[in-house]
């Protein structure tokens, strides 16, 4: 992984290998980030992303192995109980240019990824939502 900054803006490069959601946050933690908007772009060879049941209150998630094309990444990185939350989104096309996407849960890149990060100077923190079922900003 590599790194460039300025004021508000963060640009990560991964290499080959890197699972992306570590990555991210081993890269806010360097440059002491606590809130941000993400997008993104690369390739990956294992996939895990799922949907969730608003019924349920549960995930479904399937992982992904093969040859993919990172055609969106976006998300967002807040607080909650004291540790960074990365809350992001993927969609991502295989060999055959099926897409697919949703929660983003593991990516492992195939060949880099290119994520910016726009610097947000806010604390915004999350907070378990009973009525909902998912952890929401609190302002």
């Amino acid at each position: 992984m590599e790194t460039k900054r300025t004021a508000n803006c963060l640009v990560i490069r991964l290499d080959p290998g890197e699972e992306l959601i570590n990555s991210l946050l081993t890269a806010c933690q360097e440059h002491d980030i606590h809130c941000a908007q993400i997008t993104g772009i690369g390739a990956a060879k294992k996939i895990t992303c799922g949907v969730f049941d608003p019924k349920t209150r549960e995930y479904h998630s399937e992982k992904f192995k093969g040859i993919f094309e990172i055609t969106s990444l976006n998300g967002t990185i807040t607080t909650m109980d004291g540790g960074l939350y990365p809350h992001i989104h993927v969609t991502f096309a295989d060999e055959k240019y099926k897409v697919r996407g949703g929660h983003l849960n593991k990516c492992v890149i195939s060949a880099t990824a290119e994520i910016v990060l726009m610097i947000l100077d806010l604390e915004i923190d999350r907070q378990a939502s009973q009525e909902v079922g998912l952890n929401l900003f609190r302002f």
